[in-house]
This record gives C-alpha cells, sequence and structure tokens, in this order.
C-alpha cells in the first residue's frame, strides 16, 4: 500500500514539474542602455546611405538611451535609404511575441510623405535582410506626430520557425523631416506551444496547402481587425480589408504559388500566420 502511494505522490509530481515546463517562457529586454544591452544589434543599409543611420542617443523613455534614426536624406523623390536595425539571434519553435516596446515617431509640422515607412519585421535564417525571409510584424507608418511623445505597442505575434530568427527594425525614407527612436523591447519566446490557450487562438485557415481560395475562420473580437496578405519580399500583396464576418474567403487564383503570410491587426495586437499557396 505504502508503495502505491509514493508512486502516486512520485506521478504528481512529475506532473506539476511537467506542467511548469509546458507552461515556462524565455524573454529578452534590452532599453539600448549600455554595451550589454545593444550587444548583438547590427545595423545595415540596403538604399543610399548617408551619414544618418540607426545609432544609440540620449533621450529614453526614462531619459536613458534609445536607437535613432533620422531623415532627410537628399534626392527628393529619388533613391531612398533603407536601413535595417536587427536584433541578436532568437529562436521561436514554438511562437512568441513582442510583449512591449515604446516608439517615438516624429514628423516636422506632422506631415508625412508616403514613401515613408516605418516598420517591424521577423528574419528568418539570417541576420541580412537581403539573405533572410521577412516577415511583417508590425506596420507603423501611420503612428507618426508633429509632437514628440512616447508610445507603446504590444502582444505583436511571432509565428513558429523552425529556424534561427532576428527582430528588425526597417525605416525607408526619401525626404522630408522625421525621427523614428525605439526604446525598452520586450521580446517572450514560447517554449511550448500548449503554452497558448486554445480560447485565445484567433483563427483557422484551411485548407492546407490552399489551392486558389483560403478560408479563414476568426472568433467574434476580431470582427473590424484589418487582414492583409504579404509575399516574401513582405509587400502587401492584396491591400488593407476588414474581417466583416465570421467566416471569410479570399481569392488567391491571381498569385503565384509559394509560401506567404496574413496579417491580422487590431487596436490590441498584430500576429501573423504563414499559408502556403499551391
Amino acid at each position: 500500500m505504502k508503495a502505491r502511494k509514493s508512486f502516486l505522490i512520485l506521478v504528481v509530481i512529475m506532473g506539476s514539474l511537467i506542467s511548469l515546463k509546458v507552461k515556462a517562457q524565455t524573454s529578452y529586454r534590452t532599453g539600448f542602455d549600455n554595451d550589454d544591452e545593444t550587444n548583438g544589434w547590427m545595423q545595415y543599409r540596403k538604399g543610399k546611405e548617408t551619414n544618418l543611420g540607426w545609432e544609440i542617443d540620449d533621450g529614453g523613455v526614462s531619459l536613458s538611451k534609445r536607437v535613432l534614426n533620422i531623415s532627410p536624406t537628399g534626392d527628393a523623390n529619388t533613391n531612398p535609404k533603407i536601413d535595417w536595425y536587427v536584433s541578436p539571434k532568437f529562436r521561436f519553435d514554438n511562437g512568441g511575441k513582442i510583449d512591449s516596446l515604446s516608439y517615438m515617431y516624429w514628423t516636422f509640422m506632422g506631415t508625412h510623405f508616403p514613401e515613408e515607412s516605418v516598420e517591424i519585421y521577423l528574419l528568418e535564417g539570417s541576420q541580412d535582410p537581403d539573405l533572410s525571409t521577412n516577415i511583417l510584424l508590425c506596420d507603423l507608418s501611420d503612428k507618426y506626430s508633429g509632437i514628440k511623445t512616447w508610445s507603446d505597442t504590444n502582444n505583436i505575434l511571432i509565428p513558429k520557425s523552425g529556424e534561427d530568427c532576428y527582430i528588425a527594425f526597417r525605416f525607408e525614407a526619401i525626404a522630408g523631416w522625421s525621427e523614428i527612436s525605439f526604446d525598452n523591447l520586450k521580446i517572450v519566446m514560447n517554449e511550448s506551444a500548449s503554452i497558448i490557450d486554445s480560447e485565445k487562438q484567433s483563427i483557422l485557415l484551411f485548407p492546407s496547402p490552399v489551392i486558389e481560395v483560403l478560408n479563414l475562420k476568426i472568433r467574434p473580437s476580431l470582427i473590424g481587425s484589418k487582414y492583409a496578405i504579404y509575399g516574401l519580399d513582405g509587400r502587401n500583396v492584396l491591400g488593407n480589408n476588414l474581417f466583416n464576418t465570421l467566416n471569410t474567403k479570399i481569392d488567391l487564383s491571381g498569385l503565384n504559388s509559394g509560401l506567404y503570410f496574413l496579417s491580422i491587426r487590431n487596436s490590441e495586437s498584430t500576429e501573423v500566420h504563414k499559408f502556403y499557396l499551391e
């Protein structure tokens, strides 16, 4: 009898340990305040190279450091600057999220050039954007202001990936006068897919692979959210749309076969889902 009780206690303890392991997460934080917090970050300049690239500067959220990029670039309407600032390597084998991030996107007199963009990407396979698969996670291009004030974005979901991954800030500008700053970044890596509450799963995509028509079933809270489809080059291939019903069909017959990404954004979060078009 004692042996059986001991066995049951051991099973309970082991079950608790397994449960804790399943729910475990690892995280990364940086405020770009010292060498340790900027270690592994790299700048890649893919457009016109000016003397105004990414730099670590004073004036962070709590009067500490921040990472900053400034336009103008000169040569209006020609040859844009395209500057990337790319993180150290992460693994997102079971997904993750940008738990929080502070940003300040200031434009002179609150004006904005349509060619200017501020985006956050997941890079798969390489830290160099030209050698990686680039997945758009969040587009901040319309978040500019004529007042220098910090804002926060959070809960930007990161899809599962079996490759080495990097988080990247991308700033493209042709002319104008603006600044984009980032600070207080926190990234969470899920150690197990089971950490995601099934009640919070946002959508169901089918069939797999997709043949001409992508079917989507969403949870009610996503009605009114914006969705868009991006190719491997990170560019929007079908424009921005709204979820008006719980079941949506998207005609993809005009696109070439390959890997695509569905991005869903609302006031609370941004998430990305992969699918393959046959």
